[in-house]
This record gives structure tokens, C-alpha cells and sequence, in this order.
């Protein structure tokens, strides 16, 4: 794609920008011939590229027409100076998780690379990571030390910092440490634990996720019955060093404040393994607390219903501008229904309209096809973007970088025999 090109050049062209690249590279060639990842990587001059790129840059990427992309991903590399380490960010301006209230990327980012123990920090989907630097990392207590130094840091626990992961030995591809801390996790007496393990080298892997819903959306493999803090080790001893991670004590989850922590330690081969939750004797049941539980927020049923006709509106006046724009006749019969929200669960709003452009005997592939473009042209004017192509039919989302559409979570448009089918999504009414 030549646009890639161009938004490279502009974006090499700004002050402060010491160079940007452009990648493209095919979805995949096989099921989604035509889908392309735009990758563009800008490199700024000095450690104050942090605050004054990221704007210009996204504007620069905006300027260019990359609607054709089915994802653009920019990334920012900014230099190190004294006491501040070098920063990368992945997917700068993208949508990021919904959150408890805290910093953003950049904000986070400036906060974690004045650390002393960072080497380096990178946020990539809106998580952040530090490095530990060399003497950090072969100290008595990495861990313990890193997460007294990150429960320094103010706003831990919200925004772009709702959990950070700590890595350490950088670079080394035998040993592998990657736990993540927030102000509650890993405890005091599980720091500890997994310190003396880090220590050892028939230790090879020790990683841990906090596995909130809104910070990374996945549900561990150790206890698929709902999302909950995970921890998993490789080690040479799985049952001697599965009975120390058990024992750890756990105050927050005695309190009731986090799930309780499930653990999986396994050989290099797993051909033992010993799972469990950290702070119970190993062997006990999975306790019932999961972060969808923990988390879950009290609905108030007359809120709620507010919100679903305030969706109902505004997905009926997306399907309606959809149908001015394509010049359709004004008698059409809009569906608007309740359902669940996109991806499954809670409750949204649905809705479709076929409009009839064949039923026009002056209509030829030509102007429907112009109509098919003014709707989606229009659709990218208001904020979306494609995500997906199935069976024919397009499939649009918010690209994440500017306001979208009011109300619309997601929405879709194929051709048909009558002439163009659309259906939007709302968001979920919480």
C-alpha cells in the first residue's frame, strides 16, 4: 500500500521524528485475501519525543487514507537519557480496555522509565512491562524490590498501570521471569517464594497474569470457570516447590478483595504437574470467587432501561443515516430488537435494514456499488473501521482513535439480491 509509504514520509518529516518505517504485511493470504496489517514504527530524537509525537504522529496517520488497512499499528521508540529509560509503545492510539480510573499509556510510560531498576519499559495493548536492569536483576530480592518500587509509583492500580508486568533476566532465552504486580499482588510471603525460585537454575520459567477482564480479557487455561490470577512455573522439583507456592500467604484474598491465585508447576516436559491456589493447602477445591464475580457491578434496572432506549435510538439512527446516505427509498422497515452484546453475554441492542436499490429499474451495479461506498465512506468519516470479512459481509468496529459513532459497538453491510443489508450492534448497557 503506497499510503503506508506516505504516512511514513510525513510522519519522518515532523520535528522531533529522527525516522519512521512503514511494513505491510498480508492478514492472511489464504482465507482473507486483500486484508492488510500496516506496521509503522517511528523513532524520535529525544526523551521528550514521549510527550510531543504521539499527537502529530496519529494526526499524520489520519491525514493518510489507510481505510483499506485491516489494522494499522504504530509504534513509538523513544530514546533513554540519565535517569530515564528508553520506552517503546505498541499500538499507539489504539482503543485501550476499559479501566479503573488512572493514567494513560503516555503518562504511565513517563512514570515507569524515571524507575532506577528499569532498563526498559514498553507498553504493548495497553500493558506495560519493565526490565529490570542488570544489578536489579541479580539482587537478593528482583521481585520484592521491583514491586516496592512500583507501589511508589502513583496511580498503581488504575489506567495503563492497573497491573505491570516485571521481566527479568532481560534477553536470557533459558530463564524466563515475567510476574505481574499491582498494589495487592504478588503478596509479601509470594514475592518472597518466587524470589528464592528466580534464584535457582533449575527454575526455568515463572510467569504470572492478574488476569483481570479489563486489563487483558483472557481466561486462564488453569482454571477455565472464570477469569482469576494465574501463576505458572517449570522447574526441575514441581512438587516440593508447588507445597512453597501453596503455602504463601495471601492477605487480599483472605479479605476477599482479589480471586484467589491458581497455580500450575510443571516439569520441562509436564509430565508432572501439580496445580493448586496459592494460599490453600494443594489438593483443595477451586475456591468459588473468579474476577467476574469480584468485579460484577450492581445493575440498577431503571438505569439500565435508560440506557437501552437511549441504544435504541441511536442504533436506529445509524441504520437510518445509512439509508439516507445510500439514497434509498424513505418507506423502510427498520428491526430493532434487544440482544446480547457483541462477543456474547450482557444485553444490547440489534438491528437491520435491507435496502431495496434493485427494486430502482434505473439501478445498475455502478450505483450500487457507489451507494455501498458512500455508506461505508460515511462509516469511516464517524469513527469506525473494518475488522473482519465472512460470507460476504463486511464487519466494522470503532478503530479506537477518535470518537465513534454514538451507541454502535459494531455494525455490518453485504449486498443481496434486493440490494445492500445492514445490522449494527450496540454497545453493552451496563
Amino acid at each position: 500500500m503506497q499510503q503506508a509509504t506516505r504516512a511514513a514520509a510525513e510522519i519522518g518529516a515532523l520535528s522531533g521524528v529522527a525516522s519512521a518505517t512503514s511494513d505491510v504485511v498480508a492478514r492472511d493470504e489464504k482465507d482473507h485475501p486483500g486484508d492488510w496489517i500496516v506496521s509503522i514504527r517511528v523513532h524520535t530524537n529525544t526523551v521528550e519525543g514521549l510527550t510531543t509525537a504521539p499527537e502529530p504522529v496519529l494526526d499524520a496517520v489520519h491525514r493518510v487514507d489507510l481505510r483499506r488497512a485491516y489494522r494499522v499499528n504504530v509504534t513509538l521508540d523513544v530514546p533513554g537519557a540519565a535517569g530515564l529509560t528508553p520506552v517503546r509503545i505498541s499500538g499507539l492510539g489504539e482503543e485501550q480496555p476499559a479501566r479503573a480510573v488512572g493514567p494513560d499509556v503516555i503518562e504511565a510510560a513517563d512514570l515507569l522509565r524515571r524507575l532506577p531498576l528499569a532498563k526498559r519499559v514498553t507498553f504493548e495493548s495497553g500493558t506495560g512491562t519493565v526490565s529490570l536492569t542488570d544489578p536489579a536483576a541479580h539482587g537478593s530480592s528482583p521481585l520484592a524490590a521491583a514491586a516496592g518500587a512500583l507501589r511508589s509509583v502513583a496511580g498503581l492500580g488504575g489506567g495503563a498501570l492497573t497491573a505491570v508486568a516485571v521481566l527479568w533476566p532481560d534477553g536470557d532465552q533459558r530463564r524466563s521471569r515475567s510476574i505481574e504486580v499491582t498494589p495487592a499482588a504478588p503478596s509479601e510471603a509470594l514475592a518472597a517464594v518466587l524470589d528464592h525460585l528466580a534464584s535457582r537454575d533449575d527454575v526455568t520459567w515463572i510467569n504470572s497474569d492478574d488476569n483481570r477482564p479489563d486489563v487483558s480479557g483472557t481466561h486462564s487455561s488453569v482454571d477455565p470457570q472464570g477469569s482469576r490470577p494465574t501463576l505458572s512455573i517449570e522447574t526441575a522439583h514441581p512438587e516440593a516447590d508447588a507445597q512453597a507456592v501453596a503455602s504463601a500467604v495471601d492477605p487480599a484474598a483472605d479479605r476477599g478483595e482479589r480471586p484467589r491465585t491458581a497455580f500450575d508447576v510443571h516439569d520441562a516436559n509436564r509430565s508432572h504437574s501439580v496445580q493448586g491456589f496459592v494460599g490453600l493447602p494443594v489438593g483443595s477445591a477451586a475456591p468459588g470467587q473468579t474476577w467476574e464475580e469480584l468485579l460484577a457491578p450492581v445493575r440498577d434496572p431503571a438505569a439500565m432501561e435508560d440506557q437501552l432506549a437511549q441504544y435504541e435510538d441511536d442504533v436506529r439512527g445509524f441504520l437510518q443515516r445509512a439509508a439516507s446516505v445510500a439514497s434509498a427509498p424513505g418507506d423502510l422497515h427498520l428491526s430493532v430488537q434487544p440482544g446480547a452484546c457483541v462477543g456474547g453475554g450482557g444485553e444490547a441492542v440489534h438491528g437491520s435494514v435491507s435496502l431495496p436499490l434493485w427494486h430502482d429499474p434505473t439501478s445498475t451495479d455502478e450505483s450500487v456499488g457507489r451507494a455501498f461506498a458512500a455508506i461505508t465512506a460515511d462509516w469511516a468519516r464517524a469513527g469506525l473501521a473494518p475488522r473482519d470479512r465472512a460470507m460476504g459481509t463486511d464487519f466494522w468496529a470503532p478503530d479506537g482513535s477518535r470518537p465513534a459513532s454514538a451507541g454502535i459497538a459494531q455494525a455490518s453491510i453485504r449486498g443481496t439480491m434486493d440490494g445492500i443489508r445492514i445490522e449494527a450492534v450496540s454497545l453493552c448497557a451496563e
